[in-house]
């Protein structure tokens, strides 16, 4: 099969096949996708009802017309990655293999947009505190006029750790750069007219997909209230049910913040040995 690099030009192709089937998990999204094209090397074939996605770790779960998809990775390989659990019965394998540090935190959006549960009184006590330290935030839906503002304080709103946070932060600047090409929704939050924390996702079905959430640390109970805060206009502007807020990749400190927003489900995903 001759494979080409994904680029910008394949984005309204490969969203109406990412549209044909709820995957699920956030690795079959746009911003899943494209944020990681580079790191990944993703490359393509497609052929009237099939997408295939080669990437430098291997095949992912093909899109469209499955079955011949699988036939025609099977033609070079036996292994497909990053394969959703709700997918496996519906396929012939011989192995399979969890991939434990990858798999999505799932939420009930109406949680997450209103912390009812005495489970969140901390959340709700952090977000307290910020509204009572910073009564004069705003928020702002994020569009071309107001990147630049993210843009200008970008330093104050990153944190590198490790090779994968730098790497994120490359694909966050390349989505601020090219917002106007994706069908993404996101919010800012200011104080002092200035951008203290925004986030990033996209809509697929019935679930909002947080792709981005990035925030002064100076600023005590801001992850707290931003991720709140577009919960709630995702819930009562789009109707959605769940929230995908990914993998921790294994970072125990993600691990422990994902976890103590309780999920009510994971997306478990797999390398499978057809």
């Amino acid at each position: 099969m001759d494979y080409k690099k994904l680029t910008f030009n394949e984005l309204d192709l490969l969203n109406n096949f990412l549209n044909k089937k709820n995957l699920e998990a956030c690795d079959y999204t746009i911003g899943g996708i494209y944020m990681w094209i580079d790191y990944y090397n993703y490359e393509y074939y497609y052929d009237e009802d099939v997408f295939i996605i080669k990437t430098n770790v291997g095949y992912l779960y093909p899109l469209g017309n499955i079955e011949k998809g699988l036939e025609l990775i099977k033609k070079e390989t036996n292994t497909i990655t990053v394969v959703p659990e709700n997918e496996l019965n519906g396929i012939s394998y011989k192995e399979k293999e969890e991939l434990t540090d990858y798999k999505d935190y799932v939420y009930n959006a109406f949680d997450l947009a209103y912390l009812e549960n005495h489970k969140y009184i901390k959340k709700r006590d952090q977000i307290k505190h910020f509204l009572t330290m910073y009564p004069n935030y705003s928020i702002e839906l994020i569009n071309k006029n107001n990147i630049k503002d993210i843009l200008s304080e970008f330093d104050n709103l990153i944190h590198i750790t490790d090779e994968i946070s730098k790497e994120e932060v490359k694909s966050t600047l390349m989505v601020l750069n090219n917002y106007d090409k994706f069908n993404f929704i996101g919010l800012l939050v200011k104080v002092d007219n200035k951008v203290i924390a925004f986030t990033i996702g996209e809509i697929l079905f019935d679930t909002l997909q947080v792709h981005i959430e990035k925030a002064n640390k100076e600023y005590k109970g801001i992850y707290q209230f931003i991720n709140m805060e577009f919960s709630k206009y995702a819930l009562e502007n789009y109707n959605i049910k769940y929230i995908n807020r990914q993998d921790d990749s294994g970072n125990p400190g993600l691990r422990q913040a994902k976890s103590s927003y309780y999920p009510i489900k994971y997306i478990k995903k797999y390398i499978v040995h057809l």
